[in-house]
């Protein structure tokens, strides 16, 4: 008798479907879950005995999107970490795609790193100074998933930031002795900005700073630069000093406290001459101050009995600025203008004691 239809029944959830052909899809299995089916036949006399169980599949989707992607920039390079996807669809993941372009009208290429479900890669022959996109898909055996969130990053060679010590901390200027090191292998150059807070937490530039100042410089690979940074402060207290070194779009950072004092005055000498009484006359005496003029001639603006670089990086916090000074020290010449007068005049008693400047 000719056959009607066939039968067809999952061993997991009874799901059932019918045919008159020998090929038919299921619906509605759960993914991820394995199924074996049988089939029967039937024509005008009844149904068949079943047929023995078929071969397990498993049903799938793509997966989802790798979630937490995350950039560490490099030198000429990249490393992405992310997490896995919330669903693999069903089936193991077999590989991650990495695609990345450049940001400024860039097209998406895909990296090639060869088949890893490893959850991190570093993106390789990335131009320093360019900013990059970058994203990621997650593949299982049906294809790739969706697409991560993009997250951006710019190259450049890393640097070590260290604060070697400090000089003269006495109001209202400071000397630090910081090194900054090209980690990297091509030269690079860095732009580092220090600054002095009156905490920890507080980053330059945050609007709280009590200095700030910024440069730039050319290094070549693995090599040290040294150099002294001055800043100047207010009054005496304990502060932070904050140096930041930026390569691409990250940056190294050291911070490092200091307690900053005031210079004792100087307090000039007192002489006690003796007065005598004459024939007839009376004896006296008089108390006579003997001052040096330092206050009219000395370069020594912060009164430590030195004069050094120091005094020379608060003169150049108030060169050429308005009179009057908060620091009327710096006006040696009483010209009511700090210039290259008083310039020369603090070269010439550079490393002298204050006591034998002459007018």
């Amino acid at each position: 008798s000719t056959i009607l239809y066939y039968t067809i029944t999952s061993n997991v959830g009874g799901h059932t479907a019918t045919t008159t052909d020998t090929i038919i899809t299921m619906f509605g299995l759960t993914n991820g879950v394995p199924y074996t089916f049988a089939v029967t036949a039937t024509n005008e006399v009844g149904m068949s005995v079943s047929s023995p169980t078929s071969n397990a599949i498993v049903p799938a989707a793509v997966p989802g999107s790798p979630t937490n992607l995350a950039i560490i920039i490099g030198n000429n390079s990249a490393n992405l970490s992310w997490s896995a996807p919330v669903s693999n669809g069903g089936s193991v993941l077999t590989d991650y795609v990495i695609e990345y372009k450049l940001t400024d009208g860039g097209v998406w290429s895909v990296f090639n790193d060869g088949i890893s479900t490893n959850p991190f890669a570093t993106v390789t022959s990335l131009a320093n100074n360019n900013s990059y996109d970058f994203r990621v898909y997650a593949k299982n055996i049906i294809g790739p998933g969706f697409a991560s969130s993009e997250v951006s990053g710019t190259p450049g060679s890393p640097a070590q930031v260290l604060i070697r010590s400090f000089d003269d901390l006495i109001t209202p200027g400071i000397a630090t002795a910081v090194r900054i090191t090209n980690d990297g292998d091509t030269a690079y150059e860095y732009q580092y900005t220090w600054c002095v807070t009156n905490s920890e937490l507080n980053t330059c530039g945050g609007g709280d700073d009590i200095f700030n100042s910024t440069a730039a410089i050319l290094i070549q690979p693995h090599v040290d630069f040294d150099t002294i940074l001055n800043s100047t402060v207010p009054t005496a207290g304990n502060y932070w000093f904050h140096l930041i070194v930026r390569f691409g779009s990250d940056s190294s950072e050291a911070i490092q406290s200091f307690t900053v004092t005031t210079a004792a005055p100087v307090t000039p000498p007192v002489t006690n001459p003796g007065g005598g009484g004459g024939g007839g006359g009376g004896g006296g005496s008089s108390n006579t101050v003997v001052t040096t003029n330092v206050n009219s001639t000395s370069a020594d603006f912060n009164r430590d009995g030195k004069v050094n670089s120091v005094d020379f990086s608060i003169m150049l916090a108030f060169w050429k600025t308005p009179y009057p000074f908060k620091n009327s020290y710096v006006d040696i010449n009483r010209d009511m203008k700090v210039n290259s007068v008083d310039f020369s005049i603090l070269l010439f008693q550079w490393s002298k004691r204050p006591v034998l400047f002459k007018e």
